[in-house]
């Protein structure tokens, strides 16, 4: 018999209704961010849940809101929807070879990507195993949950993604001009 002793689930959901409802906002709201020295690979923003409320994305806070419950849900976690917030918030576009390393966002619950406005040749999204740099495995006949050292996940106009905080990711190399995105992490309060 062979038992689950962890998983790690990535959350799927798609809104192209919302991701055209917000892509207004979300391109002002870049054009009004000067291009820092810290992000060089296009341009980024950084608030917090107090600056969401300044913005025209309260529907895109309730989304969020509402797929973490889902999420939680299935987690079989018993906290109320009230018990969440976005702690942080950033919107990106990130530009041609543009690309994250390797990292993770230790300290938060849930971290996760709303993909508002993407090329096709936008970058995958590259989620690591906890036990990456560890792991031994090779000659692998057929790719699984048990035996992948990644997965890779492609990018779409809707798309949204969540994940525990402390799953490693990265963003491959970009080779499109448009790659708009809002990230976030998630506080239980």
């Amino acid at each position: 018999m062979i038992q689950n002793l962890f998983t790690y689930p990535l959350f799927v959901d798609k809104n192209i209704k919302l991701s055209i409802d917000i892509k207004e906002e979300c391109l002002n709201i870049l054009n009004d961010t000067k291009i820092s020295n810290e992000y060089k690979f296009g341009k980024t923003t950084w608030f917090n849940d107090h600056n969401i409320k300044k913005t025209n994305l309260i529907n895109f806070k309730n989304y969020v809101l509402e797929q973490v419950k889902i999420f939680s849900d299935f987690l079989k976690l018993d906290i109320n929807r009230s018990n969440f917030k976005i702690s942080e918030i950033w919107i990106s576009n990130m530009s041609q070879y543009g690309h994250h390393e390797y990292h993770s966002h230790v300290g938060a619950y849930l971290s996760g990507t709303f993909y508002v406005d993407v090329d096709l040749n936008s970058s995958n999204i590259r989620f690591f195993r906890p036990d990456y740099l560890s792991m031994k495995i090779n000659n692998v006949i057929h790719f699984n949950d048990y035996n992948s050292k990644t997965w890779d996940i492609k990018p779409e106009n809707g798309l949204l993604l969540m994940w525990q905080s402390s799953l490693p990711h990265s963003v491959l190399i970009n080779e499109s001009n448009k790659r708009i995105s809002i990230s976030f992490n998630i506080d239980i309060i």
